[in-house]
């Protein structure tokens, strides 16, 4: 392939056009690229058309100023450069393909068989190295090479260079081009068939036995190229790709005759990850092949069942759509899928989670479909493990909220809009204000008061509680101290403060404890960390370790919410705990139910065997609070003793109870007159 440089006018000028029209790509359709590459290796194309066209879909994919394919020869291992479309390089002598830092990349791509992803500083040390001029300006910002490979064979290799300034391949772009160069490899191999095929016709004329085997060779080749673009190479099952496309057939032939009807059932595994991280990725495969099979069991033959990817399955139904049969279709694939499994000597139990989308005149694309499928899952991944959900518009209308809300507090946190208000805890017996919990609150200008109940979950979710939780942390402790410092009386004032799991188990955690505590003057003994039931469950070990090294630091720990998670009495002895916090809901029930009454003695007993202090959530009269002084409840917090306010409110208590400051003097009681 010739190439012009401007600064050889005697350099021709090569237009090389091609038959191929290749179409617009997206991140998201990656699949579809990699079907067009397969189709093109069997066009009647000459070389520079397929690399030109090559070229092309991978521009639509991810930034490519220079892309460049070496062959190695399977005789001699030499390495040729048949192919180098370059449309951003200034500099005239580095559209030269074969230049000796890009020999060394292509080398080092050769010998590691893997991806190599590389910059302009080093390919400026390449250069050095080899005693190169090192002008920066003539070489790429970042550039990555991939292995061609034909089973355990290297058949060539790829680079792709960017000009742009500051650009750098992502992850995502190079697990894209890997899938692609993995085609292109494919592509390549079947052109050299489709090759020796022309060639043999031309000289084989006469040999129509042999010709039509040829052929035969050529079909079943395109075949199962086609076969591996379209369908998932662990389970055989369908791709996205193939059953998106299928969806938007149904779709047209539903828009043209409304008596065709179709359900989308959007399978998901329920804490797939868990099997993968126990048992392993072989245990964890051998799964997802098994569902696949149960899948297509529990289903009509005329059903289409696909793996989109990871543990997600869809079930496209196309045959009585009633809601009633469609309910019985996901009710039976439920249960299907929670019968044991036995994989490599190990029993393994999972479950499902289905979302389902009817088919409706409001659908134009099957990526809509998809969306409420998938919006229709989230929801029954809500109620619980093993359920099922049906798409309705309220979901729709939930999710774009969830979506501004996950937005807004995005900006709140990065903004610090987020906001604490404090509420006391008291000594019940003495009435004295003991500590104060430090609770997260948020106001939007346009979603309002939004709950902690609403905001926290979504900060988990979208990894931002520890950011959150922090600020919060960082407020309440250097807020406590001032009030410590300033008011008689509240030398010993204890803060109370919620942590999150992921806090838990980020690096340095128990280190940025100990920094606020020495940065404030606060004595560990006065904080007291509050962690919840679920967070033990999730990874006892690791929080275990992490509460230990806490507590030896002579901080306190609370168990919140106690009486409604699965602690176990082995569990309770394990940990290094000071406190037991009722949840409020035993609390509230207590004056007329007798159950409560009993749940809160047993666990004022248990408390009293284990040494640990006892707290009631949620005291709100007078009555609730002689129950629970005579039950030995040692301290309470709800609204009969203060509502949570915010700490310009609470300074305005204590100065309200004792105006001077700076002095020693009794605790002060921070609670109604009804109280006593």
């Amino acid at each position: 392939m010739q190439h012009h440089d401007p600064a050889n006018p005697e350099t021709p000028q090569v237009q090389v056009r091609s038959c191929i029209e290749t179409p617009d790509y997206s991140v998201e359709d990656l699949p579809n690229a990699l079907l067009d590459i397969a189709s093109f290796s069997h066009m009647e194309t000459d070389s520079d058309g397929f690399y030109r066209a090559l070229h092309r879909v991978i521009d639509k994919l991810t930034q490519v100023d220079s892309l460049l394919i070496g062959l190695v020869d399977p005789e001699t291992s030499q390495l040729t450069i048949p192919c180098h479309l370059n449309q951003a390089a200034q500099d005239h002598d580095y559209l030269d393909p074969d230049t000796l830092e890009r020999r060394a990349i292509l080398n080092l791509v050769v010998q590691s068989r893997e991806l190599v992803h590389i910059n302009r500083d080093d390919i400026y040390r390449i250069k050095i190295s080899r005693g190169l001029d090192p002008e920066i300006s003539q070489i790429p910002e970042d550039a990555i090479g991939l292995p061609l490979l034909e089973g355990n064979r290297i058949v060539g290799v790829m680079l792709l260079e960017s000009f742009a300034k500051d650009f750098r391949y992502s992850d995502t772009e190079k697990e894209m081009m890997w899938q692609i160069s993995a085609q292109v490899a494919k592509s390549l191999h079947q052109k050299d068939i489709i090759g020796t095929l022309m060639h043999s016709k031309a000289n084989l004329k006469n040999d129509n036995r042999y010709l039509q085997g040829l052929l035969d060779e050529r079909e079943e080749i395109h075949q199962r190229l086609l076969h591996n673009a379209t369908h998932d190479a662990l389970t055989g099952l369908p791709n996205r790709a193939l059953f998106l496309k299928r969806l938007r057939q149904v779709i047209h032939r539903s828009r043209m005759n409304d008596q065709v009807g179709f359900a989308v059932l959007f399978v998901d595994l329920d804490r797939f990850k868990v099997v993968n991280d126990s048992l392993g990725h072989p245990v964890g495969d051998g799964l997802l092949v098994e569902v696949g099979c149960r899948l297509r069991h529990c289903v009509h033959s005329s059903a289409l069942v696909a793996r989109l990817g990871g543990d997600e399955f869809c079930v496209l139904l196309t045959v009585d759509t009633s809601p009633e049969v469609v309910k019985m279709v996901a009710k039976r694939i439920l249960e299907n899928l929670k019968q044991p499994m036995y994989l490599d000597g190990q029993r393994v139990v999972t479950s499902s989670s289905i979302g389902i989308a009817f088919g409706h005149e409001r659908y134009e694309t099957a990526i809509d479909v998809l969306r409420d499928a998938d919006t229709a899952l989230y929801q029954a991944k809500s109620l619980g493990r093993s359920n099922f959900s049906i798409f309705d518009q309220s979901m729709r209308d939930d999710a774009v909220l969830r979506m501004e809300t996950e937005q807004a507090l995005r900006q709140a946190v990065e903004e610090d809009q987020i906001t604490v208000h404090y509420q006391p805890i008291v000594d019940l017996q003495t009435g004295q204000l003991v500590s104060f919990e430090a609770l997260a609150r948020w106001f939007h200008p346009t979603l309002g008061h939004v709950p902690a109940s609403t905001f926290i979950p979504i900060a988990e979710e979208i990894h931002l509680i520890s950011q959150l939780t922090g600020n919060v942390f960082e407020k309440a402790i250097s807020q406590v101290s001032r009030w410590r410092c300033e008011f008689p009386g509240l030398n010993e004032l204890g803060l109370n403060v919620n942590i999150s799991p992921m806090q838990v188990e980020s690096e340095g955690f128990v280190e940025s404890i100990q920094d606020f505590l020495t940065g404030v003057g606060l004595p560990a003994r006065s904080l007291k960390l509050e962690v919840t039931e679920s967070m033990l469950l999730n990874n006892p070990k690791s929080a275990t370790k992490v509460l230990t090294e806490l507590h030896e630091m002579n901080v306190r720990l609370a168990l919140d919410d106690f009486g409604t998670g699965y602690s176990s009495l082995s569990c309770l002895n394990s940990l290094p705990l000071d406190e037991l916090k009722i949840d409020l809901s035993f609390v509230q029930n207590i004056v007329d139910d007798d159950r409560s009454d009993a749940i809160v003695q047993m666990i004022v007993a248990l408390a009293q065997v284990m040494d640990l202090q006892v707290v009631a959530e949620g005291v709100e009269t007078v009555e609730q609070l002689q129950i629970l002084r005579d039950l030995g409840v040692h301290r309470g917090q709800g609204y009969l003793f203060g509502t949570p306010a915010s700490g310009d409110s609470i300074y305005k208590q204590l100065f309200e109870a004792n105006p001077r400051r700076n002095s020693v003097t009794d605790t002060i009681p921070f609670v109604p007159a009804r109280f006593n």
